[in-house]
């Protein structure tokens, strides 16, 4: 972090929206947690703001259970660079960028897709995990120690 806010001062001007890439870190401790929150603040402070790009599974985690997901805005944590600065421009006011992607209206509708998809399979592990099944349970089978559901997209 340190390296990056001697960028932030070299350049003596500050992003509106800052989006940082996330998509070589592949793991976070409490240290890498905390430099993210404190950037988070220092960029609150100052009426900035931060967006996330392509978080892998164990930063995404960690933050989630750190509570850090909710209070940067899960709309500000995007699956892919395209998606940040589309939340860029949102944040910013300014209109939809023209796309140049020949393919841009087709992912966009499969990343709707995809969200919907992985709500409703947080809704159905949630469901399932919700009540463990037993033999005492009419229509049920007993759950064996390998019985476990979990469905997670990525």
């Amino acid at each position: 972090m340190d390296k990056f806010e001697s960028v932030l001062k070299r350049e003596k001007q500050e992003p509106e929206v800052l989006i940082l890439r996330m998509r070589k870190v592949v793991a976070m401790d409490a240290t890498g947690l905390n430099a993210l929150e404190d950037l988070f603040e220092k960029l609150r402070r100052k009426r900035k703001h931060l967006v996330l790009s392509a978080p892998h599974t164990n930063p995404l985690l960690v933050m989630e259970n750190a509570g850090f997901i909710d209070r940067l805005g899960r709309e500000n944590v995007c699956p892919h660079i395209d998606a940040a600065l589309t939340r860029a421009r949102q944040i910013l006011g300014l209109p939809p960028a023209t796309p140049t992607d020949p393919h841009f209206e087709e992912k966009q509708k499969l990343e709707a897709v995809r969200l919907e998809l992985a709500n409703a399979l947080d809704r159905v592990n949630d469901v399932l995990n919700s009540f463990p099944r037993s033999a005492n349970r009419p229509g049920l089978p007993a759950a064996s120690k390998t019985d476990k559901i979990s469905v997670k997209v990525e």
